[in-house]
């Protein structure tokens, strides 16, 4: 094993998961279920704990039901500001582009509540969408 496994990093450089997780209309981990955050991470750096990720918002009810939006960024965990990129999807979200500031609302060893304020405009509509809320469970 090499100086950077994730095993001796303080990072957890190199380690990477999948997620599947419920998307709720507010922060209450009792809110209506719109969807689901389909998430590929990966701790990508040696400095800080950070991700690089892809990500999938899979819209399952409500206004967006049957879209998906998708979204590809750095996401450095333990800073307050975070932003990453809105790269389109599926749907209603058809060469969308924009934005979005995660923000931690509440965070344990085993389960967190991230909200996101996603601003994101479409090039048939012009629509701005947000904030979403994502309760990982």
């Amino acid at each position: 094993m090499g100086p950077n496994a994730i095993i001796t990093s303080p990072t957890f450089f190199g380690l990477v998961l999948a997620f599947d997780d419920p998307v709720r209309k507010g922060p209450n981990p009792n809110s209506e279920i719109v969807g689901w955050a389909q998430r590929l991470v990966v701790f990508a750096s040696l400095e800080e704990i950070s991700l690089h990720m892809t990500y999938d918002i899979v819209f399952t009810s409500g206004e967006f039901n049957g879209s998906t939006l998708n979204l590809v960024g750095r996401n450095p965990l333990t800073r307050d500001y975070r932003e990453f990129s809105v790269v389109g999807g599926p749907g209603a979200f058809q060469l969308a582009r924009g934005f979005v500031v995660d923000r931690t609302v509440f965070n344990s060893t085993y389960d967190a509540i991230f909200e996101y304020n996603v601003t994101q405009i479409d090039h048939a509509s012009g629509s701005t969408v947000g904030p979403i809320d994502n309760n990982k469970e």
